[in-house]
């Protein structure tokens, strides 16, 4: 075999053999216990291979790694697992294999810096008097303390009332009522601190700041913000979160906190690794990211922040009205022009590079968004809730196309999706229903659409006849329109309907904007779980 080093290793030819030394910065040399192995990955994780690195048993020192079996004709990227598993590091330059080479890549390894985790959520409505009353309530257990303090805000209270135990004095500076912004988050690995207030300072804040917790493990923070002068002219504050790892390597993450937003989750993931990012505390709303989804090739050296924004249905009513100020939002606040009844709160999904633009999700790639439910929502109008997203172009709410379904164990919808925008669930009338009284039906899958050709939507029905099926007393029904050269127009997701039934469905014969199709003709896909489909034609005569 011919050997080729690897310098700049897009330009290199390759093997199916990788092998060379390993070191540190500055040629230092790896301790054992500062790596666990070495694979190589393209970026999807679609080509996976995992590789061994050699060590010196008598100092413990790492002399060289090797990877074998890679597929000639893959771009791989060198990923380096330290031994506890929490910290990889991707060397950002590819390389890809030819046939017929041994070659050799040298890899540096950078010890990982923290990275800073951040979740927050806006207490609007405080007083100092009901606060102070809620922490004498933690401290001795007396609900006379709280007792006039009406039920429904309870919540609020409690939340941060045992945090700010023995912290009553930092609620001397505090207007009589005011807005409380609880942040929390967590700390890729655990970093040489003694309090919050070693962490965490302001960058541009006028408010109080009032350090709380930090874990055991050095890993979890909490800190809570009151938000006074300036603030309200800027719309935000700013804080800097710095610590320095055991390994003396320092991170710093700078967040941004803006005043009208209700809730809000950041994390910095590799986009070769994937990673998610949820609000948590009771709303498990957040956005995963497979491995390989992003396409930029800047985001696997500098990294990409996972951003999930929440906006109650009253804050949005606010900002809609005037009553809050654009300024106080980092995004512009959808409108309220709703498709129909507001069954969850308002979510803003986004990716940005750590430099600071947003980053695209690469072509044919999803991301997966969940979404918290409302207390309204109930099983039984299940088939009414859709997703929908906001189109900022044509500045209105529209029909999310795609699968989605509803964990009611977790009262969550999730979706796969392939753009990132707000995001919220609507209780819509339905456009499409099955007809009074499905009849029995013991012969063999049919469906088709009837009248063919329809001259008026209000005629246009589905017929779909399932037979009885191994113990199924129900499967779910899809129909998806194509036009005649294939691109899709409607997705009508029909449900459970009963096997050995014969339904009747209607539809309105419009597109997922709510427009109505044309004249011509029209393909019918309909699937029934795994077990029927069907394809056919049909036209529409306007």
């Amino acid at each position: 075999r011919r050997k080729t080093h690897v310098d700049d290793p897009r330009a290199a030819e390759a093997s199916e053999r990788l092998a060379a030394v390993l070191r540190a910065v500055s040629d230092a040399v790896l301790e054992v216990d500062e790596h666990s192995v070495v694979v190589a990955a393209n970026r999807d994780h679609s080509r996976f291979v995992i590789g061994f690195v050699n060590t010196n048993p008598l100092t413990q020192e790492v002399n060289d790694y090797e990877i074998n079996g890679l597929e000639p004709g893959v771009t791989y990227y060198a990923v380096i697992v330290a031994e506890n598993g929490d910290a990889v590091m991707v060397d950002p330059a590819p390389f890809w294999l030819t046939a017929g080479s041994d070659v050799v890549k040298n890899l540096v390894y950078l010890k990982p810096r923290p990275h800073f985790e951040i979740r927050n959520y806006r207490l609007p409505g405080l007083t100092k008097q009901r606060l102070l009353a809620f922490i004498a309530y933690e401290r001795d257990r007396d609900l006379a303390h709280i007792m006039t303090v009406p039920f429904e805000e309870w919540g609020k209270y409690l939340l941060i009332s045992r945090y700010m135990m023995d912290r009553e004095e930092s609620l001397t500076a505090a207007p009589s009522t005011f807005t409380y912004y609880f942040v929390y988050g967590f700390v890729t690995e655990p970093v040489r601190a003694e309090t919050v207030s070693d962490i965490v300072s302001t960058v541009t804040a006028s408010g109080l700041l009032i350090p709380l917790e930090l874990a055991a493990t050095r890993k979890q923070r909490t800190l809570g913000y009151i938000s006074a002068g300036d603030d309200f002219g800027r719309g935000y504050f700013e804080l800097l979160f710095s610590a320095a790892n055991y390994y003396g390597v320092v991170g710093e993450d700078r967040y941004r906190f803006h005043l009208g937003e209700d809730a809000r989750s950041e994390k910095v993931i590799n986009p070769l690794m994937g990673g998610s990012a949820y609000l948590g505390d009771g709303d498990d709303s957040g956005l995963e990211v497979p491995p390989g989804s992003i396409d930029d090739p800047s985001a696997i050296s500098s990294g990409t922040k996972i951003v999930v924004l929440k906006l109650e249905p009253d804050t949005m009513r606010q900002a809609v009205a005037g009553g809050l100020a654009r300024h106080l939002f980092s995004r512009r606040v959808p409108n309220t022009a709703y498709p129909g009844e507001l069954m969850s709160a308002v979510y803003d999904m986004q990716l940005q590079l750590v430099s600071g633009p947003l980053a695209s999700l690469a072509q044919n790639r999803t991301v997966t968004i969940q979404l918290a439910l409302s207390s309204a929502a109930v099983p039984a109008e299940a088939a009414q809730y859709r997703l929908h997203t906001f189109n900022e172009q044509q500045n209105r709410w529209v029909p999310e196309t795609g699968t989605q379904s509803i964990d009611w164990a977790t009262r969550t919808m999730t979706a796969q999706v392939g753009h990132l925008t707000a995001f919220a669930v609507f209780k819509v009338a339905a456009s499409t229903g099955v007809e009074p009284g499905p009849q029995p039906y013991d012969g063999p899958f049919a469906a088709y659409v009837y009248p063919n050709p329809a001259r008026a939507a209000a005629d246009l029905r589905f017929r779909i006849a399932l037979p009885q099926h191994a113990g199924q007393a129900t499967l779910p029904v899809t129909v998806r329109i194509y036009t005649m050269a294939g691109k899709l127009v409607r997705t009508l997701n029909l449900g459970e309907l009963a096997t050995g039934m014969r339904h009747d469905v209607s539809w309105d014969a419009v597109n997922e904007g709510g427009a109505r199709l044309a004249s011509g003709v029209y393909l019918f896909h309909l699937k029934a779980g795994g077990v029927h489909s069907e394809l056919r034609k049909f036209a529409i005569i306007r």
